[in-house]
């Protein structure tokens, strides 16, 4: 698109090509039918653009939630103005679940008329994964497990979590196993 002839400054030229270049970018009708999305919104749902222009939003939610009033809802607000900032589960074109960081927001025209609807995401499955991970080998520490051992992230804050999980596992179970043997010398 030529920004320039939308009166767009430069910088907002800049900011739109970086945001199209770094973030999955995605546009909807204000009932929720595809407009458009840019490479990185097709490559983490696995779509080609051909496939999903024209259909609904819903083919990227599961069934059960597609049927809802709540979805309903959503869609609802949407076309009132508000918007909605969360991490909402996706399913991709096989079925797989992912995890989205996404704000969707109405876009108003010139006269303040909500004309579309744009999600901004970032794929955040993996940090979801592993905070499910954590809070499972919690779950099972928590009921005295001390065998569970988390993988180890690539997100490096996460890392340091499963990395000090693990180490304070098996520090747990050197010291119940000293504290069995303290109890038999007794």
């Amino acid at each position: 698109m030529d920004t320039r002839q939308h009166g767009l400054s430069e910088a907002e030229t800049a900011l739109l090509a970086m945001v199209d270049r770094t973030q999955a970018v995605i546009h909807f009708t204000t009932d929720g039918t595809i407009l458009q999305a840019n490479a990185n919104f097709l490559a983490a749902v696995d779509y080609d653009a051909e496939a999903i222009i024209g259909r609904h939003h819903r083919i990227f939610v599961d069934p059960a939630y597609a049927a809802s009033t709540e979805y309903a809802d959503f869609w609802h607000r949407l076309r009132m103005g508000e918007v909605f900032t969360d991490q909402f589960p996706r399913l991709t074109r096989t079925g797989r679940r992912i995890w989205i960081q996404a704000t969707y927001a109405p876009v108003l025209d010139a006269a303040g008329k909500i004309t579309r609807v744009v999600k901004v995401a970032t794929d955040v499955t993996a940090r979801r994964e592993a905070v499910e991970s954590l809070a499972q080998g919690l779950e099972r520490l928590s009921q005295g497990d001390l065998t569970q051992r988390l993988p180890v992230s690539d997100i490096p804050d996460l890392a340091i979590l499963a990395e000090t999980f693990n180490r304070t596992t098996g520090n747990l179970t050197t010291l119940v196993a000293r504290l069995g043997k303290v109890t038999g010398a007794v």
